[in-house]
């Protein structure tokens, strides 16, 4: 699911309040951009909403390998379930 950014804030603002906007961030459980000059420089989230990023990423990744897989018609390179479990007990 995506998460919307929370808000921003300046890099001043963040150096004077980071421990506030660390709690903020956790609290509202959504993603703060700290900007300098206008440009944002970086993005402070909690460890459950980059957790739960890098998982969907993942998730989109192997759903782009198995679509990119079955467009080049590679049903060699497959094995059943079946076939994987009685492989791995053999290991």
């Amino acid at each position: 699911m995506f998460t919307p950014i929370h808000k921003t804030i300046s890099v001043s603002d963040f150096q004077r309040k980071a421990k506030v906007i660390f709690q903020e961030v956790n609290d509202a459980n959504a993603p703060t951009v700290v900007m300098n000059r206008n440009k944002p420089i970086s993005v402070v989230m909690s460890p459950e909403v980059y957790e739960k990023m890098i998982e969907d990423y993942e998730d989109l990744y192997d759903g782009m390998l198995v679509v990119e897989d079955e467009r080049n018609d590679n049903k060699e390179k497959h094995i059943s379930w079946d076939q994987m479990q009685a492989e791995l007990k053999n290991k």
